[in-house]
């Protein structure tokens, strides 16, 4: 579901949405899941799922493709038991590639809710040049989240974050720029925001 277009293989660019979105899975601001190419693009709208939700994004819910020169504003709010909520992108595939992007809308989780991230909400690509203002925040039980992103399991660079991070009781992986990195490598970044955990 997408405040645009619901699934890309094509390109769009120059474009913009002010929509509110509502759904379960794959929600983005603009494109519910990219697999071609975004460029020039923002997105202003409310992204909003219920319990159980998965793969949300400010901007694109699913990305394996290219977003290049975007931004988010709205903010991305998702239930109980939530995954992969981004400020820009809930979700980034191998390939998929983050470049000169940025988001300033707040990322907000239920409890048992995992992998939130400033910019975007799971990683296993390339991420540069990009940064994150909105506040990233979560109930109890949460994992994995960063002011920039939740996890990540591929490259990060030239990258920064004011977001600040909150989770409540029996939280854990909570970092300024990053949650939980697995396998990935962070180069030539900073973050300056506050990382507050509960009990």
């Amino acid at each position: 579901v997408g405040g645009l277009v619901g699934y890309n293989e094509g390109t769009i660019s120059n474009c913009s949405s002010t929509g509110s979105i509502t759904g379960a899975y794959e929600l983005g601001g603009l494109v519910g899941q990219n697999e071609g190419t975004v460029s020039n693009c923002n997105s202003t709208g409310t992204v909003t799922g219920g319990d159980y939700s998965y793969c949300l994004g400010g901007l694109v819910g699913k990305s394996g493709g290219s977003i290049s020169d975007c931004n988010s504003t709205g903010n991305v709010t998702g239930g109980y038991d939530s995954h992969y909520l981004g400020g820009l992108v809930g979700y980034s595939e191998y390939n998929g590639t983050i470049s000169n992007c940025y988001s300033t809308g707040a990322v907000a989780g239920g409890d048992y809710s995992s992998g939130l991230g400033g910019l975007v909400g799971y990683s296993n690509g390339t991420i540069s040049n990009c940064f994150s203002t909105g506040a990233v925040t979560g109930g109890d039980n949460l994992q994995y989240l960063g002011g920039l992103v939740g996890q990540n399991y591929y490259s990060i660079s030239d990258c920064y974050s004011t977001s600040t991070v909150t989770g409540d009781a029996n939280s854990y992986y909570l970092g300024g720029l990053v949650g939980d990195n697995v396998v990935g490598s962070i180069s030539g970044c900073n973050s300056t925001g506050t990382v507050n955990g509960g009990d």
